[in-house]
């Protein structure tokens, strides 16, 4: 009789784990969603284009506030452009990915960074955070 208690015990406690299991694995994406988005702006001072790009910024994430972890980070040496991978001022990344894709440079180093395309729009900002925000 002690051989069939310990073998429903054991029967039960698998079958909670693997019900644990199963709603842990279907609420990840619930539990990635409410993480803030991280939105890091890279600059030097002078750059010409880095208040113009900060203003789209700020304009893009109004009303997402609370979603987001926003930093500015000021690259004045060639040291810190080496510890942040600087691929140029003005820079944003978001969730540590740049906002255009570009790799992270050999030689990171104090430059301008030129958008082929001109500056991220405060509306494609924003559509990037939607996006992040709805996956």
């Amino acid at each position: 009789m002690s051989n069939q208690i310990c073998g429903n015990m054991k029967s039960t406690f698998i079958l909670i784990v693997s019900i644990i299991l199963i709603y842990s694995c279907n609420n990840k994406r619930d539990i990635v969603v409410n993480q803030k988005i991280k939105i890091e702006f890279q600059h030097f001072e002078g750059c010409p284009n880095g208040p113009k790009l900060l203003k789209n910024l700020k304009d893009a994430m109004i009303g997402y506030e609370d979603k987001i972890d926003f930093s500015e980070q000021i690259i004045d040496s060639p040291e810190l452009a080496k510890k942040f991978n600087f691929r140029g001022s003005p820079t944003l990344l978001i969730d540590g990915k740049d906002m255009d894709g570009m790799e992270t440079p050999e030689n990171p180093s104090l430059a301008c960074r030129f958008y082929p395309n001109g500056l991220p729009t405060a509306d494609s900002i924003r559509l990037k955070i939607q996006k992040i925000i709805q996956n």
